[in-house]
């Protein structure tokens, strides 16, 4: 006979829950139940929990969440009937729409698993018609509470949206790129490390090195990725890749500027200087825009810079060089006038302080 399994699941969905006692308090809870519990040595006990998943948009119940993994291991047969599922709450398990946190309920239910809420000391069911009814009332509950709480946290993000980016009277709070360090009042300051970190990247760029070449330089001199992120659902990354070097390369975060946003139909403009003083030279930031668009269809422009027209193709064209390109497939396409990976070059640039007073 398979071993019934006794499943502790707890939940939080976010860090100032995980910080808090959120968690303490749902274990306590737990404490208490398993040594009241008779017959314990029947059950192999699992503790899940889905640290920082929302209920409301059903997270938890995903490929990402926990709970969606108990799902799965039901339905395979893993985690048999006469097995008990335990949680503080319904609310912990689901606070989705009334009609899926019930479906979700009555799947564990005909799969013969109990589920015990704590907080309400009673079996949380859809066999019954009583349970039936406490169910939805929950679920009615627990749905409308994340929604008005979602709407209310809304209003908030719009309003300090609006006065930091159109009226000037506020700011974001401490949330930056992670090469910056909060200072409070809408207030940064560069981590000197991370400031060289990104001048390398740009500086090479603009030497017209390939992203990938970047990616193996810092790896080869074990240069920390830009990151305070904790990777808690999959393996941290494993160095620098092209596709990092292309996310630092497209931040406008790196000139001070706070990129524009849309939300939910609501667009807001880009504010200069938001962050302080551009890390790096301009020149290198609007070289590498260039070099990022498609044969500079979509290169930054801005008339009230004279290196926004064609920086990148200005220093190419101007400058003595000698390229060495592979054949193109086709000899009709026009040469791109941007640095493809792989392309060999080298260049001797004009005087940048002469290029920037030349008028296109």
């Amino acid at each position: 006979m398979q071993q019934r399994t006794l499943i502790w699941y707890k939940r939080v969905s976010t860090d100032k829950q995980i910080d808090g006692h959120g968690l303490q308090r749902q274990q306590d809870a737990f404490n208490s139940y398993l040594n009241n519990l008779p017959n314990r040595e029947q059950y192999r006990i699992e503790e899940i929990s889905d640290e920082g998943l929302s209920a409301f948009h059903g997270v938890n119940v995903s490929e990402r969440g926990g709970l969606g993994s108990v799902l799965k291991r039901v339905d395979s047969g893993d985690i048999s009937s006469g097995s008990i599922l335990v949680c503080e709450s319904q609310s912990r398990l689901t606070r989705l729409h009334v009609v899926e946190a019930a479906l979700i309920i009555h799947t564990l239910n005909k799969a013969g698993i109990t589920i015990w809420s704590l907080s309400d000391h009673r079996e949380i069911t859809t066999l019954d018609d009583t349970g039936v009814i406490l169910t939805m009332m929950d679920g009615l509950r627990n749905n409308a509470y994340s929604r008005d709480l979602a709407e209310k946290v809304r209003k908030v993000k719009e309003s300090k949206q609006k006065a930091a980016r159109i009226d000037g009277t506020g700011n974001l709070g401490n949330v930056c790129p992670y090469w910056l360090k909060p200072l409070g009042n809408g207030k940064f300051e560069p981590i000197p490390e991370h400031s060289t970190t990104i001048k390398r990247i740009f500086a090479e760029r603009f030497q017209l090195r390939s992203m990938s070449a970047i990616a193996a330089g810092l790896n080869a001199d074990n240069i920390p990725l830009i990151t305070n992120r904790t990777w808690k659902k999959k393996a941290a990354p494993q160095g620098w890749t092209q596709s990092t070097i292309k996310n630092i390369l497209n931040n406008s975060r790196v000139i001070g500027t706070l990129p524009e946003s849309a939300r939910k139909g609501s667009v807001y403009p880009a504010v200069k200087g938001y962050y302080g003083d551009p890390i790096i030279p301009l020149e290198h930031w609007l070289a590498s825009q260039e070099s990022l668009s498609q044969m500079g269809k979509k290169a930054v422009r801005d008339e009230n810079n004279p290196f926004a027209v064609r920086l990148f193709k200005s220093l190419t064209d101007t400058a003595n060089k000698t390229v060495t390109r592979s054949t193109l497939n086709n000899s009709n396409r026009r040469q791109p006038n941007y640095l493809p990976q792989g392309t060999f070059c080298h260049v001797r640039h004009p005087n940048i302080h002469q290029l920037s007073h030349h008028k296109h």
